[in-house]
C-alpha cells in the first residue's frame, strides 16, 4: 500500500505498520503454535482498489480494522499480559492512520460527491422527462451531453466561488471546481451512455436507472467508509432525493404530455 502513497511521510507510516503487523503475527504464532496464510485475494482486490479508487478508502477500513483488532485484543490480552504491547501498537496505527486521511485527497472529497449528486438529481429527472415527452432516442442524447456540459460547468463555478470565499487557503478553489466537474461527468455518462448503445428508448431508460442505483450504491459506501458515517443513513437520503425528484418529474411530464400538449393541436 506504501507504494501508492503520494507523500514520504505516508509510506514510512505505512511501511511502518506493515512491520510492527508482521511481529504481531510472529507473537501470535508463537502462541497458537498455528502459521496462517495470507489470504491473497484480499490482498490483490485491496491493492486493486486502492489504485483505481484512491489508497484513503482503503486506510480507512484498516483503521475500522484496528478497532476491531483492538477490541479482539484487549479481551484475549487479559489473559497473556506480557502482550500489551500489541493493543498499544493498535491504537498507535489507528492514530496515524487517521493522520494521514486528513491530506490532499481528503479535502476535497465533498466537491467530488457535490458533483455527483448534482448529476443523479439533475440528469436523472431530465433524462425521464424527456423520454416520457418527445420519446426520441438522438434528442434525448443531443440535449444529455449538452445539459452535462453546461450544468457540470456551473456546479464547478459555484464550488470554484463558494471554495474561494470560504475555504480561506485551505482549499485550491481550481481544483475543487475539476473534482466538481469530474464528479457531475462520470456520473452524467453513465446516465446518458445506455442512449448509445441501445435503440430501444425504454430498455436504454431501464438501464439507466439501473447505473443510477449502483452509482449510489457505490459512492454512498465509498464515502459512509472514507467520512465514517452509517452508510444506510447515507445511502436511504441519496435515493430518496434523487429517485423522489425522478419520480416526481415523470408524473409532471406524463400531466404535460397528456393534458397541456393537446389544447396546443
Amino acid at each position: 500500500m506504501a507504494r501508492y502513497a503520494k507523500h514520504e511521510r505516508d509510506r514510512k507510516i505505512l511501511t511502518l505498520i506493515s512491520r510492527d503487523e508482521i511481529e504481531h503475527y510472529n507473537l501470535w504464532k508463537k502462541i497458537s503454535h498455528k502459521e496462517v496464510k495470507p489470504n491473497l485475494i484480499e490482498v490483490y482486490l485491496l491493492l486493486f482498489l486502492a489504485k483505481i479508487i484512491g489508497y484513503a478508502f482503503i486506510i480507512r477500513v484498516f483503521i475500522n480494522r484496528e478497532k476491531t483488532s483492538q477490541i479482539r485484543n484487549g479481551k484475549i490480552i487479559n489473559s497473556f499480559p506480557h502482550l500489551n504491547q500489541i493493543l498499544k501498537d493498535e491504537r498507535r496505527h489507528e492514530e496515524h492512520l487517521t493522520n494521514i486521511l486528513t491530506k490532499y485527497h481528503q479535502r476535497y472529497l465533498n466537491s467530488l460527491f457535490l458533483g455527483l449528486d448534482d448529476a443523479i438529481i439533475e440528469l436523472l429527472g431530465l433524462l425521464i422527462g424527456m423520454i416520457i415527452l418527445l420519446n426520441d432516442t438522438f434528442i434525448i442524447i443531443m440535449v444529455g451531453i449538452i445539459t452535462t456540459f453546461s450544468t457540470a460547468i456551473r456546479a464547478g463555478a459555484f464550488q470554484y466561488l463558494e471554495t474561494d470565499i470560504e475555504a480561506r487557503g485551505s482549499k485550491n478553489p481550481l481544483i475543487a471546481f475539476f473534482y466538481t466537474f469530474a464528479g457531475f461527468f462520470i456520473a452524467a455518462t453513465f446516465l446518458i451512455f445506455p442512449f448509445l448503445l441501445f435503440d430501444n428508448i425504454h430498455f436504454s431508460a431501464a438501464i439507466m436507472l439501473f447505473n443510477s442505483f449502483v452509482l449510489i450504491l457505490f459512492f454512498s459506501y465509498y464515502f459512509s467508509v472514507l467520512k465514517n458515517i452509517p452508510f444506510k443513513k447515507n445511502f436511504k437520503d441519496i435515493f430518496i432525493v434523487s429517485y423522489g425528484i425522478a419520480l416526481l418529474t415523470f408524473f409532471i411530464s406524463l400531466a404535460v404530455k397528456n393534458y397541456l400538449l393537446p389544447s396546443f393541436h
